[in-house]
């Protein structure tokens, strides 16, 4: 089963991929659209009926660019809304993510230390885990303790060694 997850620099690559086009089109019409004429980029392509010699021509020529300064009037607002939603999640991921890793170490750390868990790396963190302690080395002499003893009575009660063998010992 896979999860979900969110990949946080591929978000910012969209961000940023977004924004360099919002960019571009702001430097294409500055005012976003708004009030493209002859002094834009586009002002050379649009004669005027003279320049055309033909009345249709030109009024197809000016009603193709007015909608067209429409579209890119709307390119950039809606490029513009995008970046703000992307960059809204991307820090909303973020901040759930700090959270979440501080959560663990929270949860982690030790309660009777005077360190901040939240200031430890995640090495020191996991060393109790990872290290037996004492307690555990006890158990384990325990455990080697009682094995020892059960075979000395095996064998004080049957006058045999014990058949109670680890399974690799077998012959």
């Amino acid at each position: 089963m896979t999860g979900f997850g969110v990949d946080l620099g591929a978000m910012g690559q969209a961000i940023k991929g977004v924004n360099d086009t919002v960019a571009a089109l702001k430097e294409f019409a500055p005012d976003g659209g708004h009030l493209m004429a002859s002094t834009t980029s586009l002002g050379f392509l649009c004669p005027s009926q003279d320049e055309c010699g033909d009345e249709v021509l030109a009024e197809a020529l000016e009603e193709f660019f007015d909608r067209w300064k429409w579209g890119v009037r709307h390119l950039v607002e809606e490029g513009t809304e995008m970046v703000s939603a992307l960059s809204d999640t991307r820090s909303v991921y973020e901040q759930a993510e700090d959270k979440l890793k501080q959560g663990f170490q929270l949860l982690l750390g030790d309660p009777g230390s005077q360190v901040d868990p939240t200031r430890q790396s995640w090495e020191e963190l996991g060393k109790p885990y990872t290290q037996l302690t004492s307690m555990e080395k006890e158990w384990d002499k325990a455990a080697k303790g009682l094995e020892n003893s059960w075979d000395l009575a095996v064998e004080d009660v049957t006058g045999e060694e014990t058949s109670f063998k680890k399974a690799g010992d077998r012959a």
